[in-house]
């Protein structure tokens, strides 16, 4: 083993140590999330979770950091983000709950570019969940942003039926 390694390991149990002294800092429980995400191998064997248990985790951690702290625009938007983490996984979701967080974050937006992913990613989340009506309604919110948006043209494309 590396000295990278160890500063992996070490860094690991700093954290676990920071969450049980603060475990109502969204700041600690965002970080968590993010080194759960990018070190997987790491947390895996330091807690002996399958991928399944580490998804799980750190998708707790995230809606408890939203919980926490309701009105932060980033915590919200990454919450909804890690739900696409899960096809890393191969684990599955609730893909409405993914499209609701993403309802959920909009308002919290501080910009039109901001405001038009929360469409176009909730529209995302909702053709996943088969929830096709919701989808329209959020790619045509998208376009009203951005009417020229590739994605929300090629989505809309893909859900209308074929002639």
């Amino acid at each position: 083993r590396g000295l990278g390694d160890v500063y992996k390991r070490q860094g690991l149990d700093y954290l676990e140590r920071t969450l049980k002294l603060d475990p109502k800092n969204p700041d600690f429980l965002f970080n968590a999330v993010q080194i759960y995400l990018t070190n997987t191998p790491q947390v895996m064997a330091r807690n002996k979770w399958d991928e399944e248990r580490l998804f799980s985790e750190s998708m707790k951690l995230s809606k408890r950091a939203t919980e926490i702290d309701p009105e932060d625009y980033s915590l919200a938007q990454d919450y909804a983000v890690n739900f696409f983490a899960a096809e890393r996984f191969a684990v599955e979701v609730n893909w409405k709950d993914a499209a609701d967080a993403w309802a959920r974050a909009r308002p919290l937006a501080r910009t039109r570019d901001e405001i038009f992913f929360t469409w176009l990613n909730e529209a995302r989340a909702s053709v996943r969940a088969g929830l096709d009506d919701r989808a329209k309604t959020c790619l045509d919110a998208a376009q009203q942003i951005h009417p020229d948006s590739a994605a929300a043209k090629q989505m809309l494309a893909e859900l209308e039926p074929e002639s």
